[in-house]
């Protein structure tokens, strides 16, 4: 029986159905209107991005979807980018090896900068944080990822 446990590779379709999924818990949280749920929100929202720029990272280089055994003898980048899209968290690192077509075309929409700050902003360290966000910085926080969706859904 399936889990959501299950370690399974992602088509960007796939990938981007789960960032609907994660923005709408996050949502539900910023709705809570409670400070105690804000941290849950903000982290939440990251992980949406990371979850869109992945689904933009295959797009971008589409034989990073092959299956394991045909990812041996790939260079050190060809072997940096499947460490970013499948193991790592570090959406800067994403942002910069996307295409420059994406990158243009988001410079041309207006977000690449938003994209950058929420880039810089945003470690998956969030989860482990004792310090706690208020409700009012998630909204901010969420309103700027409800933003960028829209560009890279």
């Amino acid at each position: 029986m399936a889990s959501i446990f299950d370690k399974i590779r992602l088509r960007p379709s796939q990938l981007r159905t789960v960032a609907e999924r994660r923005y709408d818990d996050a949502d539900y949280l910023r709705g809570s209107r409670s400070n105690k749920h804000a941290n849950g929100a903000m982290y939440l929202g990251g992980f949406v991005l990371e979850c869109l720029l992945k689904a933009r990272l295959l797009e971008d280089h589409p034989w990073l979807k092959a299956p394991p055994a045909k990812m041996s003898g790939k260079s050190p980048g060809e072997r940096q980018l499947i460490s970013l899209c499948y193991h790592k968290h570090d959406l800067t690192g994403i942002l910069e090896r996307l295409s420059s077509k994406t990158l243009d075309r988001l410079e041309n929409l207006g977000h690449l900068d938003t994209i950058k700050k929420l880039c810089g902003e945003w470690t998956i360290y969030a989860r482990y944080s004792p310090r706690m966000a208020d409700i009012g910085e998630a909204s901010n926080f969420l309103n700027r990822i409800r933003e960028v969706k829209k560009c890279l859904g």
